[in-house]
């Protein structure tokens, strides 16, 4: 039987399917490759690289290398299957490689990103990093809230997921995505409901909810991104579109 594994992609916003074991059945790997759309990535990869060419070629027939839903799917074969890297959505390269090809984060204008241990100081490195990036990039406008933003999502990490945090901080052309990315795929609270599920200075995400345009959550088995976005209303104004991460595509 087919094993399953996802791992979120903090610098494109894509979820990795990782597909193991023998496909005995695309049942499996049909469920997990909705329920990876369904949470809105930039893209889904499903990496089909560890099964034998006899297993990978009938998950091809599930229409992996096509955009379903908004969402790009690209199919990551084995080697052995070289000869079909031409076909459109499907790759035999290696798994940085395939992702630097894909659209979203990786069209940005600019990114600062930094990597904190679980520690109390990591909120305040993080708005220092913020502060000095928005001031590079001439939009000291979105200076004040996107430091609160980054503040609250390093500081929930830290305090609920005690991991190791990923931080990105992207300049697209709709205004600022922050994204944090920690070793706990359970989800975040949405910051409704009693105190006691937000952070314990009683803000968490509601604060976030209140200041960004739009903000959600890519799980993954053993990690999640949370991510929100601030729009530049000073810029010239672009169509969105109701995509997560995808919303760093270019329209």
């Amino acid at each position: 039987m087919v094993g399953l594994t996802i791992a979120t992609e903090v610098n494109t916003g894509a979820l990795v399917i990782t597909a193991f074991g023998c496909l005995g059945g695309l049942a499996r790997l049909r469920r997990g490759v909705c329920a990876a759309i369904a949470q809105r990535p930039s893209a889904v990869v499903v990496d089909l690289s560890r099964l034998t060419a006899a297993c990978a070629l009938p998950a091809l027939a599930l229409g992996l290398g096509r955009r379903r839903h908004g969402v790009r799917v690209l199919a990551r074969l084995p080697s052995s299957l070289r000869g079909l890297h031409r076909m459109p959505g499907v790759t035999c390269d290696p798994l940085p490689t395939a992702l630097a090809m894909l659209p979203g984060l990786g069209q940005a204008e600019a990114r600062v990103g930094a990597r904190f241990e679980p520690e109390v100081g990591a909120p305040g490195v993080a708005r220092a990093l913020v502060s000095e990036a928005v001031a590079a990039w001439d939009v000291d406008h979105l200076d004040i809230p996107a430091q609160l933003i980054a503040s609250e999502l390093v500081s929930n990490a830290v305090e609920h997921a005690g991991t190791a945090v990923d931080f990105r901080l992207v300049r697209t052309w709709y205004g600022l995505c922050i994204a944090v990315r920690d070793g706990d795929p359970h989800p975040p609270a949405s910051g409704s409901g009693s105190e006691d599920h937000l952070s314990t200075r009683g803000r968490g995400l509601a604060i976030v909810a209140r200041t960004a345009f739009r903000w959600g959550c890519l799980i993954g088995t053993a990690d999640k991104i949370v991510w929100a976005m601030l729009r530049d209303t000073l810029a010239r104004p672009v169509e969105v579109r109701r995509c997560s991460f995808a919303l760093a595509h270019r329209a």
